[in-house]
């Protein structure tokens, strides 16, 4: 007689002995997060150099991210971003492209990078494939 794997158990699932569990993540979002540890760290020890860009020389400190973060949440949100919006950011090597990421993050939307140095087609298909609603250029 046959055997069936399934009906006979030849084949057995893994046994599982313990799952990931993420930690809570503090102030319920990857944003508030970052936020809270850069005002707790801010407040204890001063403001710090968050950013260094090696290529352009410029430099973001850390209490700067915030209030740039905030900027960028307004105009975004003025643009018609909303939660769970997906904004597809092709920016070169910029400071500020960081601050836009925390702006999307603000309005609960979703940030997609992309890279300027490609080829139209290649920048179309990240496009396509970042779902978003919205396309804007400058």
């Amino acid at each position: 007689m046959q055997k069936n794997i399934v009906r006979d158990q030849l084949i057995l699932p893994p046994t599982i002995t313990g799952a990931y569990v993420p930690e809570e993540i503090e102030g319920g979002s990857f944003y508030n997060h970052i936020i809270n540890y850069v005002r707790r760290n801010t407040y204890e020890h001063g403001d710090w150099l968050w950013l260094q860009n090696r290529l352009t020389k410029e430099s973001m400190m850390a209490s700067e991210f915030e209030k740039f973060s905030k900027k960028f949440a307004v105009i975004f949100q003025e643009l018609g971003l909303g939660k769970d919006d997906t904004i597809h950011l092709a920016v070169g090597n910029h400071n500020l492209a960081y601050s836009a990421l925390g702006g999307v993050w603000i309005l609960g939307g979703i940030g997609s990078c992309g890279d300027i140095a490609l080829d139209a087609k290649s920048i179309a298909g990240q496009v396509c494939t970042s779902n978003m609603f919205r396309f804007y250029k400058n």
